[in-house]
């Protein structure tokens, strides 16, 4: 299978969504949707149901938004 790891670190505790998207914008996967406290943090993201392309994933906290590129190629 696909995968990738997706590393982040939190300063303060928040709601944290991580999702991936298609280019279009529909979001195809949801690895986490919680409260976090600071500290870092790894998720798998497995892309072995997903098409070839590109996607981006979105780490979305109520204070910022950060955004990635990733190419699934096979």
């Amino acid at each position: 299978s696909t995968s990738t790891t997706i590393h982040f670190t939190l300063t303060t505790a928040a709601d944290v969504k991580l999702t991936v998207s298609d280019l279009l914008g529909n979001i195809n996967l949801v690895l986490i949707d919680r409260y976090l406290l600071p500290g870092e943090y790894s998720k798998k993201f497995n892309a072995g149901s997903l098409p070839n392309g590109i996607y981006f994933y979105n780490l979305s906290t109520r204070d910022k938004d950060l955004y990635k590129k990733c190419i699934l190629k096979r």
